[in-house]
């Protein structure tokens, strides 16, 4: 069992500049200089009372969030949690609920369901093992047997995988954002280049340049014009368990 977490691009230009930089910095240990600026995460994060977080699904790549998808091992010593949904879904009230909760009830069923980074792990496969017959159920977002958190109706329409992907909220900080570590990165052929030409722009020294370009040709799933970064991402996903 591989455990990885999974980041992804929605759109071709980010609020962070262009999809380019955005990806340079999370290759680079610079998670924390591309957290979103959207005023609906913040406001989030500010209901929560936690400090600004980058955001990582555990074993699953959303095809909302698949202009690019990058793959990481999380080490030890961030500071981290997890949860079994998708938080900005809860707090916003978007993930229907059982019953109807305010925005106090909804802060409190995020913090109750908020797992320390001693906590998640067991957490994690035990509701896999038993709410699938297969891991890969899980990372293709097909529909749980029962719910991890029984005041999210997992079996309402207006609820998609996020009301069940298991999230991780990593603090936007240099030292938690260094144990991200890159193993997989889904990119097609023409944004391999526009990306190497990109990075030509930096100036980097020519030693710096051509290791960053060959460590990401050894981590890169390449996809064509029929298919996309969420179809390569989750066919490798699939061959690495997460429980």
């Amino acid at each position: 069992m591989s455990e990885l977490w999974v980041m992804g691009v929605k759109n071709e230009v980010t609020e962070a500049g262009t999809w380019q930089r955005l990806l340079y910095q999370r290759l680079t240990s610079g998670h924390h200089l591309a957290v979103s600026k959207d005023s609906g995460t913040r406001q989030l994060e500010r209901v929560l009372g936690g400090p600004p977080c980058v955001y990582l699904f555990l074993g699953r790549c959303e095809p909302r969030y698949s202009y690019l998808g990058i793959a990481h091992q999380p080490s030890v010593g961030g500071e981290f949690t997890v949860s079994p949904f998708d938080t900005g879904g809860v707090l916003s009230g978007r993930t229907q609920t059982t019953v109807p909760m305010d925005d106090e009830a909804r802060v409190r069923l995020v913090k109750q369901w908020s797992f320390a980074p001693d906590e998640y792990r067991d957490q994690f496969a035990t509701w896999g093992r038993q709410a699938y017959h297969t891991p890969g159920e899980y990372t293709r977002g097909e529909r749980p047997g029962y719910a991890m958190v029984p005041e999210i109706d997992i079996n309402s329409g207006a609820n998609n995988s996020y009301a069940w992907n298991w999230e991780a909220r990593v603090t936007a900080e240099a030292g938690s954002c260094a144990t991200l570590h890159p193993v997989r990165v889904a990119m097609s052929r023409p944004q391999w280049r526009a990306y190497g030409t990109w990075v030509r722009g930096l100036d980097l020294p020519l030693a710096e340049y051509t290791h960053h370009m060959d460590w990401l040709a050894s981590i890169r799933l390449e996809y064509g014009d029929d298919s996309c970064a969420y179809d390569v991402m989750t066919a490798f996903l699939e061959g690495e368990p997460q429980w």
